[in-house]
């Protein structure tokens, strides 16, 4: 049996760009700021100008307040979308977070489809003009050569003729 502890779930505003993150801490509400203010690899370092807000204290299993933190991370991307930053949420699994992130994925796949559909064209355009350029050589080169031995067919019988 886990066991039971008081959490607190707290939201981190930034002052500059109205950016929020979610989180839950069992340290103080001053040190788990400090912690993310330190700490520049986490989503919150988004955020210019955080400041701390309790949004509740619970006694419970971190199960339990895993789950409280991700109904306040969705609650608050229903209302702010574009305003959360939580990359990472608590107890998602892979198929709800595909679904979360769907469009998204398309989108790059998308883009990703069309930046090699440009790749692809270009290199067949590029191949395209080396053949031609190829060609043109060939061609001139093989001019040079009937044109040299034309002179050379000339050259002996203007001296067998003289």
């Amino acid at each position: 049996m886990e066991q039971i502890r008081e959490y607190k779930i707290y939201k981190l505003n930034c002052i500059t760009t109205n950016l929020i993150y979610i989180g839950h801490t069992k340290n103080s509400l001053e040190k788990r700021l400090s912690d993310h203010k330190s700490n520049k690899k986490s989503t919150s370092q988004y955020l210019l100008d955080p400041q701390i807000k309790l949004l509740e204290i619970i006694k419970t299993t971190k199960e339990d307040c895993l789950l409280c933190e991700k109904y306040y991370i969705n609650l608050y991307n229903e209302k702010y979308p574009a305003l959360v930053v939580n990359h990472n949420q608590p107890l998602r699994d892979s198929l709800e977070w595909y679904y979360d992130n769907r469009q998204r994925i398309l989108e790059q796949k998308k883009n990703l489809y069309n930046l090699d559909k440009q790749k692809y064209i270009n290199r067949m355009s590029l191949r395209y003009h080396k053949k031609c350029y190829i060609n043109e050589l060939n061609k001139e080169i093989y001019n040079s050569k009937k044109l040299k031995r034309h002179q050379e067919k000339i050259e002996i019988l203007s001296n067998i003729f003289h």
